[in-house]
């Protein structure tokens, strides 16, 4: 069994598309999306789509707020056409420690990408 190939222009596809969420969005997708890299068939079409992405951050306790992953959060931030839904605190099941980062409302993350895609629209028509 082979691959087949696919033109690029059959990967736009999802004009029709108003907005994507990813849920949960992990640490690793949040860096290759900031870097627009991609080694999956999701990050792909992620990077490749017009729809507005909206990613519910899935990550370990704390690293909402790593050195190693604030700058791909930063990155994200400025991206027009990408909204990160922010984490919210949990207690650990096995220490009963409360640390941000392990939960996503989801329903606060697609309201983000409802207010991004508003603003979208206003700046669209303004020009």
């Amino acid at each position: 069994m082979s691959a087949q190939y696919v033109p690029r222009q059959t990967w736009r596809s999802t004009r029709g598309t108003a907005a994507v969420l990813v849920c949960s969005a992990g640490k690793e997708l949040i860096a290759r999306l900031a870097q627009g890299l991609a080694d999956s068939s999701r990050q792909t079409c992620l990077q490749m789509t017009e729809a507005f992405v909206g990613a519910a951050p899935g990550l370990p306790p704390g690293q909402q707020t790593s050195f190693a992953l604030c700058p791909y959060l930063a990155l994200l931030v400025t991206n027009p056409l990408i909204a990160v839904g922010s984490t919210v605190d949990v207690a650990s099941a096995t220490i009963a420690k409360r640390e941000d980062g392990a939960g996503t409302l989801v329903p606060a993350t697609f309201d983000l990408l409802e207010q991004h895609r508003g603003r979208r629209r206003v700046t669209k028509s303004a020009s």
